[in-house]
């Protein structure tokens, strides 16, 4: 396998190394947000494609709001048009 092609990567392979060592480790999945000066990223770990990944994140987003009082509303492409 190559190595991770940037650092923030490298530092998702390294967190994630971490966690598969752990001796309390199960099959917990896992996204790490890195927010960097330089950019930022998502590294996805243990899902089986990016969409699961994706839906999990908007779940936990939206809890986020939702406890702030606030509501996200995820639409598809072209469903706007129709709310307004």
């Amino acid at each position: 396998m190559s190595p991770p092609p940037d650092r923030l990567a490298q530092l998702g392979d390294a967190m994630t190394a971490a966690l598969e060592q752990h001796p309390d480790r199960g099959d917990e999945r896992c996204m790490i947000l890195f927010d960097a000066p330089d950019g930022g990223g998502l590294h996805v770990y243990g899902y089986e494609d990016d969409s699961d990944a994706a839906e999990q994140l908007l779940s936990h987003v939206r809890a986020l709001y939702w406890a702030r009082g606030l509501a996200l509303l995820v639409i598809r492409p072209g469903e706007l048009d129709e709310l307004v």
